[in-house]
């Protein structure tokens, strides 16, 4: 059942939710990203600042990616 706290609880990362939607965003633009986990910022025109580097084969991005369209089509 949907209801207003659940809503307010999985915003947050609580409830069903295991992370929060941030941490959603960054792993799925992990994903985009080849494996880089980017800095967050603001002003779009720096140079993005790589945090990290997460293993992504190639053949494994493509799955995902294939994948993540396949949802929204």
């Amino acid at each position: 059942s949907y209801n207003r706290t659940g809503l307010y609880a999985m915003s947050i990362g609580q409830h069903s939710l295991i992370g929060t939607p941030l941490q959603a965003a960054t792993m799925l633009a992990a994903v985009a990203n080849d494996g880089e986990v980017l800095k967050p910022q603001i002003i779009s025109q720096e140079d993005p600042c790589v945090r990290w580097r997460v293993f992504m084969p190639s053949e494994i991005q493509d799955i995902l990616l294939k994948g993540l369209k396949q949802v929204v089509m």
